[in-house]
């Protein structure tokens, strides 16, 4: 969740926003694991360019 450092001021506050718990959204942050299914769709919802600008590269 790389890009996700511009959006957000923690992993925890990814957690909020995303519906997730705190560990899963540490491992986006890090970028050891990356989002899927309801979250990538959050993301599309929610923050359209930027989701698409990050998920491309990361594609």
């Amino acid at each position: 969740m790389t890009n996700g450092h511009r959006n957000f001021e923690s992993p925890e506050h990814a957690a909020m926003e995303f519906g997730v718990d705190g560990s899963t959204a540490k491992k986006w942050w890090a970028g050891s694991h990356a989002p899927s299914g309801f979250a990538v769709g959050y993301a599309y919802e929610h923050y359209g360019m930027q989701a698409a600008n990050t998920l491309k590269v990361s594609a």
